[in-house]
């Protein structure tokens, strides 16, 4: 503020000097002796077109230029300036300017590469401006013991159709305002300023002087912050962050005395911000700022990925210093397949609703961001997509989340319902320019039936609860860095016996269509997109278990898997007719998991068993013979 009063009284003292002038009044010199000592007080070129007066009452000036010092390229400009005073006063060594009315002025500041200001050149600047000692309004020493100055005193400034360009070097914008109109009483000082600013913003200042401090109530309409990139650019510098054109109505008080104090409400209207690919969309919420603090209330944002709404949350806490951001959050999630929207492959990840609460911490100069939430999520599916583009799905009911999160490093917890069981999922999630993620997953009593139905791979013909651990890690959702080891157990587990039907057709035992186990046990390894599953091993009472085999994630399947028979149960069924605890029966699955073909040893087994029981019996004829004959 004090800039622009100095820069009108520079008017003043244009006019002014034309009192120090009158015995040039005449004389054509008189323009050019202005410009001269005012060149001389300002360290730059002034041009002045010319000067006139009615000496009793008022002086003119047309088109006056001031040039940035040390370039030819234009500070300031007015188009006319009027100014009326009291001729006796100047008897007295005084000047009482009743009114200055200054019309079309045009001020152009601009921001150097180096941080540095172009009116920072006007290095003699004296700011005390109701007396000017020497009668010099700039001066490089000021001897304050000194008080034969002229003494001069402005009442009214009136300032119409006045233009401020501001070219910023450093972050490379350029911008201008609107036409802004200017009535300021200086003493006591009360001034009022109203236009328009650079996006058509409306605004309206109105202030005084209160005690040591100037107090000014400030109110702007319309406000578009791209407009002001230049004042933010260095806060959001590295950061992946792009601010659309917005719309925010600004209402507050501002105090300038020993130091910069200012209350202000504001409205955003829109605003629309892009951090790493993730538009949060504000609207319609207010804010306070007060010294340098903003106080976030029940503020709503509204989170869009690809323009499909899947959060929305709302904010109580403070942004400090525009750097340090402490608030609690209460987000609500929407349906969305965020796989989709991040543009991970042959996966999918669908909520359908659900809620988080937590707190973020966060200082930008200090490069640390930390979070911690608590949420329930009724429903969650996830999903991986085979090559032939068929869904294997896993869903999850009553999901509860917990995560903490220092610098992009999630430590998440999980758990919830699934197949009619439980899981449990304790990983670590750091992003930083990739997403490397480990998790160990922990399952309880998950029917297999159920994930066989839902998946359409019923003709599976083994199935029981599952419960097991397994640990995973991969690289930005790829499924092709997936890898991973882990234990299973089937238990409660149930063969329908497929390709056995031979031995159930001789055996005339129905009971044996569908053979009960007991636990089946496995190692499984996940690498190159395939389970492989070593050390299968199972105890049954009627049969014990063992083989391996893997299942790739094209679901192409390649399993060998032994029975062998127990000695009891062959006692005491009429199994034992057909085979016996030696043999072993070979099953192979091979094929798919939604089409698996069957293979067994059983058809050889019996034409074997077969093939013996005719030699045994031709034997046993031929020594009959034999003994008839001899």
């Amino acid at each position: 503020m004090k800039k622009l009063l100095v820069f009108f009284l520079i008017i003043g003292v244009i006019l002014f000097g034309v009192k120090f002038g009158l015995d040039y009044y005449l004389s054509n010199r008189f323009s050019s002796d202005v410009e001269k000592y005012l060149s001389d007080s300002l360290g730059t070129k002034v041009s002045i077109d010319n000067i006139s007066t009615n000496i009793i009452s008022s002086v003119a000036v047309n088109n006056v230029s001031i040039t940035e010092p040390g370039t030819d390229d234009l500070f300031a400009s007015v188009k006319k300036a009027k100014a009326s005073y009291d001729l006796s006063d100047v008897l007295k060594k005084k000047l009482n300017i009743s009114n200055i009315d200054i019309y079309d002025t045009f001020v152009n500041v601009v921001r150097y590469k180096n941080n540095n200001f172009n009116f920072d050149k006007f290095k003699n600047l004296v700011m005390d401006f109701s007396v000017f000692p020497d009668n010099r309004i700039y001066a490089a020493e000021i001897d304050k013991t000194k008080k034969t100055g002229f003494k001069v005193n402005v009442n009214k400034v009136k300032a119409e159709n006045m233009v401020l360009a501001y070219n910023d070097k450093k972050a490379n914008q350029s911008v201008k305002t609107g036409s802004i109109n200017a009535n300021a009483t200086i003493d006591p000082l009360d001034f009022d300023v109203n236009g328009t600013l650079f996006n058509k913003e409306k605004i309206n200042i109105k202030g005084k002087k209160e005690g040591e401090a100037i107090k000014a109530d400030i109110s702007l309409y319309g406000l578009d912050v791209t407009k002001y990139k230049a004042f933010y650019d260095e806060f959001i510098k590295g950061y992946d962050l792009v601010i659309h054109p917005s719309v925010i109505d600004v209402k507050g008080t501002v105090t300038a005395g020993k130091k910069l104090e200012y209350d202000i409400d504001a409205l955003i209207r829109r605003m629309q911000v892009n951090y790493s690919g993730i538009d949060f969309l504000i609207v319609n919420q207010n804010i306070n700022i007060k010294d340098k603090l903003i106080t976030l209330k029940d503020f709503n944002v509204d989170i869009k990925i690809k323009n499909k709404k899947v959060s929305s949350v709302k904010l109580n806490g403070t942004f400090k210093d525009f750097n340090e951001l402490k608030a609690t959050f209460d987000a609500k999630l929407f349906e969305a397949d965020f796989m989709k929207l991040f543009d991970v492959l042959r996966q999918e990840m669908k909520t359908k609703g659900g809620t988080l609460k937590g707190s973020i911490d966060m200082n930008i100069k200090d490069d640390l961001l930390k979070m911690n939430a608590k949420g329930n999520i009724p429903n969650l599916e996830y999903a991986f997509i085979t090559e032939d583009k068929k869904k294997i799905r896993f869903p999850g009911s009553n999901v509860k989340i917990s995560t903490n999160m220092k610098n992009m490093k999630f430590d998440v917890l999980a758990s919830g319902n699934i197949f009619k069981g439980s899981f449990n999922v304790d990983g670590v999630l750091n992003v930083k320019k990739d997403l490397f993620m480990s998790a160990n997953f922990k399952a309880a009593k998950l029917s297999g039936l159920e994930f066989l139905k839902l998946n359409k791979m019923d003709k599976i013909p083994v199935h029981g609860e599952l419960e097991g651990d397994f640990k995973l890690t991969g690289k930005n959702f790829d499924i092709k860095t997936f890898a991973g080891n882990g234990n299973l157990k089937l238990t409660k587990a149930v063969y329908n016996t497929m390709g056995l039907g031979s031995l159930i057709q001789k055996s005339g035992n129905d009971k044996l269509k569908e053979l009960t186990m007991k636990d089946i046990s496995t190692k499984v390894t996940l690498k190159d997109e395939r389970f492989s599953f070593s050390k299968i091993e199972g105890t049954g009472d009627e049969f014990n278990v063992d083989g391996g085999g893997s299942v790739g994630l094209d679901m192409g399947m390649d399993f060998s898997v032994n029975l062998k028979p127990v000695i009891k149960y062959l006692e005491n069924s009429s199994l034992g007719k057909y085979i016996t605890k030696d043999d072993v029966i070979i099953i192979k699955f091979i094929g798919t998991v939604f089409e698996p073909d069957v293979k067994t040893n059983i058809d050889d087994l019996f034409k074997a068993k077969v093939k013996d029981k005719l030699k045994d019996k031709l034997e046993d004829k031929a020594k009959d013979l034999l003994k008839k004959l001899f």
